[in-house]
């Protein structure tokens, strides 16, 4: 959301790009596609799961990866150690709905790392217990289908690179929480207040 309020500062393969007013217009014409109208004191998490929905409801508008880019996504996501899987997140125990079923791919490192790629957005977390804490890192995103359909005529965005380089902050995010909670003595009380 805040990467899409600052695009037209956007860093992109270590170069400055800065937008043109063509594609900002183009921009904004894309952003008008697939967000919905904010209602007051909406909440971010009602807000990104709004967004879901209407990206399901105006998938058709998204241009669809291509079979080369999936590739080069699948190929990243094994180099990171994320594998294709048929177990699914205890988020999804019930399955994936029918409506993205055929559209969802799932991707692990054991229990407790997903990666699920579905039309128009995509999910990762990592969940661990460090000294009797839960942490999950996580990141979910519809602004790399944004990117690549402002971006589509430039070299500038590869959208394979985008994910492999959430998924390694979103790691190092993990280990400076642990960096953290070994620095400290955490009381119990200190959690329940």
């Amino acid at each position: 959301m805040r990467m899409l309020k600052k695009l037209s500062q956007l860093t992109l393969s270590n170069q400055s790009y800065q937008l043109s007013e063509e594609r900002k217009k183009a921009l904004s014409k894309i952003l008008d596609t697939i967000l919905p109208e904010p209602y007051n004191h909406e909440t971010e998490r009602v807000w990104v799961n709004r967004i879901r929905i209407s990206l399901m409801n105006k998938r058709n508008q998204l241009s669809d990866l291509d079979n080369e880019e999936i590739k080069k996504i699948i190929s990243k996501l094994n180099d990171l150690g994320l594998e294709p899987t048929f177990s699914v997140p205890w988020e999804l125990k019930d399955g994936v709905p029918k409506l993205r079923k055929a559209e969802t791919l799932l991707f692990s490192k054991g229990d407790d790392e997903f990666f699920l790629l579905e039309k128009g957005f995509f999910t990762y977390f990592k969940d661990i217990v460090h000294e009797n804490v839960n942490i999950r890192t996580f990141f979910e995103s519809y602004s790399p289908y944004v990117l690549k359909k402002l971006l589509n005529q430039t070299n500038l965005f590869k959208i394979d690179e985008y994910i492999s380089d959430w998924i390694q902050f979103s790691r190092i995010l993990l280990k400076s929480a642990i960096k953290i909670i070994d620095g400290i003595d955490i009381d119990q009380y200190d959690l329940l207040s």
